[in-house]
């Protein structure tokens, strides 16, 4: 890696999913500066406080349709998430058991492939933001 692409990877680190609620990020990958989430998403958090629901805001520009599995700390869902080519705007609501000043992890898994020709990335959708309550 050379100089110039050592200090663009670092400036790509302060582009963070946005997110709302009582949560500090400690990392995440799969995330990209332009909004796109990658096949696999995970981001590591703490919490700030006692949470009981999550909700994802997604866009799916590419109008593509494939599953989603959110994995919270490495419990699998009962559900897996359908989307269809037709949803453009996306909110998906989990109600999730989450103890305050406890670091936590969501995988989010998906099937679904918006990736450009010349963009090597294995794009999904566009995650708009994660809210916290």
């Amino acid at each position: 890696m050379n100089d110039l692409e050592r200090k663009i990877s670092e400036l790509l680190k302060f582009f963070k999913p946005q997110i709302e609620g009582n949560i500090t990020i400690e990392s995440f990958e799969g995330f990209h500066h332009d909004l796109w989430m990658e096949k696999k998403f995970k981001l590591k958090f703490k919490a700030h406080r006692d949470l009981k629901k999550l909700q994802f805001y997604l866009i799916n520009p590419s109008e593509k349709s494939g599953n989603l599995e959110i994995i919270l700390n490495g419990i699998k869902p009962e559900n897996v998430h359908y989307i269809t080519s037709s949803e453009k705007k996306i909110i998906l609501e989990e109600e999730i058991n989450i103890i305050k000043d406890s670091i936590n992890t969501i995988t989010i898994n998906s099937t679904v492939c918006s990736s450009a020709p010349g963009d090597i990335r294995n794009l999904v959708l566009l995650l708009e933001k994660l809210v916290f309550y």
